[in-house]
């Protein structure tokens, strides 16, 4: 007999708040959907709509999951109203510091005590977070990629004084949804993905800001190449069997060097410099990709790769 599923709120009703109430209404959780100003949130279930009907045609919904899902959000502009009679609250908000903060005091002070209150955070430290609440022991980060209705990874990140139950109980939540949750042991700034991807991405303005190659040519880099790797296993992994049968061990041996001379030949800027913004912006807009097709067409084509390569992945 399946365990009842509990209600959820998710406060804000952005890009990311929209996407996790797909997720949590898809999985069966009654949703509480807060943001203050009703015209948003009208905004917001007319999006969400548009979406489920995507994913159901993509047959990432079950037949008549969208009028269920539906069925399962509440439009709620009242915070009190919205975390109250909940164990689980996901907050969206905008990554601004005092915002996150004012609203954790709020969401502790309405809140029963079990409720876990965790932040989407990308960047701010929940240690800073926690401080502004009475119970800081239920908040939580729990990080998504976007859109965390299709990609799994989440990065639960505790503060200073999370409990190990509630990092426990967030592991266990997000994994009941078929997400892949991490725990991050030290809070780092961007956690894990986007410390990875800041790398990444510091070398590939580089490239473009020096005249190597264009923002379309390193795109291509990363998708013809290292991403569909990536698909499948992470670097360290790819690196031990490119080590042939000696593993990591091999490939250090016999890789090593050529990566330190790589290194050595590295920027270490801090800073996107106004010259580096203006070639990067300029190269971006002679994609093709970017002057044949709308915003709007960009996610769906998105979503529909993300979509097939999951489907491969599940075969």
């Amino acid at each position: 007999m399946p365990r009842q599923k509990y209600e959820v709120a998710s406060i804000g009703c952005g890009i990311i708040g929209q996407a996790w109430t797909i997720l949590f209404t898809s999985y069966g959780y009654n949703t509480k959907l807060y943001h203050p100003n009703e015209e948003r949130l009208r905004h917001a279930i007319k999006r969400i709509k548009e979406t489920m009907v995507f994913l159901e045609r993509k047959g990432v919904m079950k037949q008549s999951g969208v009028k269920e899902s539906l069925s399962r959000i509440s439009l709620v502009t009242n915070l009190k109203e919205a975390v109250s009679n909940v164990e689980f609250v996901q907050e969206s908000l905008p990554e601004k510091q005092n915002l996150k903060e004012e609203m954790f005091k709020e969401m502790d002070r309405y809140s029963a005590p079990g409720t876990i209150l965790s932040s989407s955070t990308s960047s701010l430290s929940m240690t800073e977070i926690q401080r502004f609440t009475q119970r800081p022991d239920r908040c939580i980060t729990s990080h998504p990629f976007n859109p965390p209705y299709l990609v799994p990874l989440v990065e639960i990140v505790p503060g200073a004084k999370t409990s190990k139950m509630t990092a426990r109980k967030t592991s266990e939540f997000f994994s009941s949804l078929g997400r892949v949750p991490i725990v991050v042991r030290k809070e780092v700034a961007g956690f894990v993905g986007n410390r990875l991807a800041a790398a990444l991405w510091r070398e590939a303005i580089d490239l473009v800001a020096k005249g190597v190659v264009s923002a379309e040519e390193v795109d291509k880099a990363v998708y013809a190449g290292l991403g569909l790797r990536w698909a499948i296993m992470g670097q360290h992994l790819i690196y031990s069997i490119n080590g042939g049968k000696g593993g990591m061990p091999d490939f250090i041996k016999r890789y090593g060097p050529g990566y330190s001379n790589i290194w050595k030949s590295m920027d270490t800027w801090t800073e996107i410099s106004p010259s580096m913004a203006s070639k990067l912006i300029k190269s971006i807009r002679h994609m093709q990709l970017v002057t044949n097709k709308s915003y709007e067409e960009l996610v769906r084509q998105r979503d529909e790769k993300l979509i097939s390569i999951l489907h491969c992945l599940q075969d």
